[in-house]
């Protein structure tokens, strides 16, 4: 992949994306049915030779397309295969007569329904996507507002994977109310087509978008079920999926429901008063909690704004800014004479943009100023701006650009540097880190006890799960080491007593590990054989470990035991395989035994090789074998104090420092800021194909803790590596 192109996705500075995309269409009837209607863009037409093209739009029967749909089902009696969604065509009409009869014939009806004749038309479409570090709006403008759609997804708040909100007119509920809901229920195969409850649009709303506030008006023109066809339904009522449980928090004020997620705010306002909808399918793992809040009423008035803690601080000052904006809703009569009202016409005083206004028939204005809706180019953002019809793309993100002329077939792109990835190694442990003024909630010294006893000195805690996770989201590492981070597939042996404000209360067999819950989504994890405390991870928008198809493999990393030196292996190896080809990068996690006796000392003698030497396996292969080499961990060792008294540190020097194949990029040597108990640098990131700087949590100033609490016995080394080009794969001597 381009690097440009990389460096766009990697982009985290606020800024609004407007597309354009599909072609013009005629969807309304014109006033005669023999009445020319405008001829097609770019040269096309509206005849068979182009027909699959205006097909593959869901264009069927608009009214430019319809005769010759019309002749080519008849020829091939498509109504009973390909066109069997619109076959209600052909059961109100006489098909033997001429096409022009038949449209002639099918005209008043057409007048009176082509809003949802033609519910499954994708035609040119504007869209705005305003995104930020933590959290993206994205929307249509001002399309085929209160007509039918089936495949239409109008818009979206997101503030992560799950953590989204958007809104429709439903066209039926999946299951009758005070019905009980299968087990087998499948959203896939029960709510795919038409305006159903969460996809496409009983009638599509109009909306306005300017950077991160939208307002979202529905005000369906046509009646629901005409002719009395219940697939053309839609229900008096709008509804938002506003998910529970996956935001971190949920909280109405008024006709405000606002939700947090990490520092992404989203708030969502209704002129209809809302309400929680219980008793239907559950979406998406929503583990019992609310999700489908519901405005009666079709028509309704929907804003939503996000935000983030950079800009607005506390959640808590989101929330009040937005709950106190004066918001006005007047009801828009019909003006079209069509028999429908227009909803309603919005006033928001959004704090910290202005005034919006915004309306069924007018444009959107903030403080007075037209937002345009519509625009000429195909893409304009800060990165390219290229008209709709243009062969030409010029992208340029981050000194890089990428040069494309599809006229010409040219492709020029500037060459990538070196990738760069942030690693972190975190021990996990508490040994003996107990605060001894602690409540009855804190961490004292009898919770101390319970895991040193029970859980192996490993990460247990339920706050200081939560504070681990909270630090790396706000770290934001590609590749991860653990050590201690226990397993909690071993809560089977912990008897109930230590189970109270650990990770064991509550936890059961296929629930994530205390590695993925402190990590979150979009990351494999694969520990270390016989040492399920000992895991390394990789997030999949870097690469993904060879051999490991699954989120989790709990034994995956390649290791081998060293007799007398604790169970299980305590150096593991994992291959990433690079996106973007980038080739490969073995990570190496090493954990080395602990202690100042001889056979501990000789034990880490044993590691170190085990690294640099001969990984045991016995193919005579390191660990650190790869084309390119992260090595890290907690070495138990400090080689920049303690070479002259401990054999280990000196023969780790043999291999990594000036004038070595590895260079350490953590900081080590005797003047150096002590990481560890205030005396020591024990924690290291070594590499031998690249170079980078690292610091320190909650030593190196400016750098924060991972928590406010006494706890953790190491602090997490975070370094941004500059990686080289792959290089052969070579041995250590």
């Amino acid at each position: 992949m381009p690097y440009a192109i990389r460096a766009v996705a990697l982009h985290d500075e606020p800024f609004e994306d407007r597309e354009r995309m599909n072609l013009p269409l005629p969807e309304a009837p014109p006033a005669a049915f023999d009445d020319p209607v405008p001829a097609p863009p770019y040269g096309l037409t509206y005849d068979e030779e182009h027909l699959p093209l205006w097909w593959s739009m869901g264009a069927m029967t608009s009214w430019p397309i319809l005769p010759v749909t019309l002749e080519v089902a008849n020829r091939y009696n498509l109504w009973e295969g390909q066109l069997d969604s619109v076959s209600l065509i052909a059961d109100l009409l006489d098909l033997t007569q001429p096409i022009d009869v038949l449209m002639s014939d099918i005209f008043p009806l057409y007048q009176a329904f082509w809003r949802v004749i033609n519910s499954g038309l994708i035609a040119e479409v504007h869209t705005k996507t305003f995104r930020t570090a933590h959290g993206m709006l994205s929307s249509v403008q001002d399309y085929r507002k209160g007509s039918m759609a089936m495949q239409i997804h109008a818009w979206q708040a997101t503030l992560s994977e799950s953590a989204v909100v958007f809104t429709n007119l439903p066209g039926a509920l999946p299951i009758p109310e005070g019905s009980p809901v299968p087990d087998t229920w499948d959203w896939q195969k029960s709510d795919e087509h038409g305006g159903a409850y969460w996809t496409g649009d009983g009638a599509l709303p109009r909306i306005g978008q300017h950077r991160d506030v939208a307002v979202i008006l529905y005000a369906p023109q046509f009646q629901s079920k005409p002719l009395g066809l219940s697939q053309f339904a839609y229900r008096d009522e709008t509804h938002a999926y506003f998910p529970h449980a996956h935001f971190d928090e949920v909280v109405q004020d008024g006709g405000w429901t606002f939700g947090r997620k990490d520092d992404g705010y989203v708030g969502l306002w209704s002129h209809q008063p809302t309400h929680w909808r219980e008793g239907q399918p559950e979406v998406f793992e929503n583990a019992g909690l609310p999700f489908d809040l519901v405005a009666s009423g079709a028509q309704n008035a929907w804003i939503v704004q996000i935000g983030d803690a950079g800009e607005w601080g506390s959640f808590a000052a989101f929330r009040a800014a937005l709950a106190a904006a004066d918001i006005q809703a007047v009801p828009v009569a019909d003006a079209e004479g069509d028999g429908f009202d227009d909803g309603f016409a919005i006033t928001y005083d959004a704090p910290g943009r202005g005034t919006v206004t915004f309306s069924w028939h007018d444009p959107l204005r903030v403080d007075g100023a037209d937002i345009p809706l519509r625009w000429p180019w195909r893409f304009d953002n800060p990165f390219v701006r290229t008209r709709f019809d243009a062969t030409r793309y010029d992208i340029a993100a981050d000194g890089h650009r990428l040069f494309l002329d599809f006229a010409t077939n040219a492709r020029l792109a500037t060459p990538a540097p070196g990738r760069t990835l942030r690693a972190v190694t975190f021990n996990t442990g508490t040994s003996g880190m107990y605060d001894p003024d602690a409540g009855p909630d804190g961490f004292g010294k009898e919770q101390g006890k319970l895991v040193e006893e029970w859980y192996g000195s490993g990460l247990t805690w339920v706050p200081a799960i939560n504070a681990a996770r909270a630090w790396l989201a706000a770290t934001r590492p590609d590749v991860v080491g653990f050590q201690e981070i226990f397993h909690p597939g071993e809560c089977v042996d912990i008897p109930e007593s230590a189970w109270t404000g650990f990770v064991c209360d509550g936890w059961t067999e296929g629930m994530p590990t205390v590695a993925q819950d402190v990590l979150g989504p979009g990351w494999q994890v694969m520990c270390h054989p016989g040492q399920s405390d000992k895991c390394a991870a990789v997030h999949r928008r870097v690469g993904r470990f060879r051999g490991c198809d699954a989120d989790l493999c709990q034994e995956g990393m390649a290791g081998a035991t060293i007799d007398g030196c604790s169970r299980g292996c305590r150096v593991g190896r994992g291959v990433i395989d690079l996106w973007d080809e980038g080739g490969s990068l073995t990570l190496v996690n090493l954990h080395g035994s602990a202690g100042i006796e001889t056979g501990d000392r000789d034990c880490r003698v044993l590691q170190f090789e085990q690294v640099f030497v001969d990984l045991g396996r016995g193919d005579g292969e390191p660990a650190a074998n790869g084309e390119r080499n992260l090595v890290m961990g907690d070495f138990n060792t400090d080689p920049g104090r303690m070479a002259e008294a401990d054999p280990s540190a000196a023969r780790l020097l043999d291999f990594a420092g000036e004038d070595r194949p590895f260079r350490f990029l953590s900081e080590m040597g005797p003047d150096v800021t002590p990481t560890y108990a205030g005396f020591f640098n024990i924690d290291h990131v070594l590499t031998d194909a690249g170079h980078g700087a690292c610091w320190a949590a909650g030593v190196t100033p400016g750098r924060p803790q991972v928590a406010d609490f006494p706890h953790f016995d190491h602090v997490p080394i975070v370094c941004d590596v500059v990686l080289d080009a792959p290089i052969p794969t070579r041995r250590l001597p």
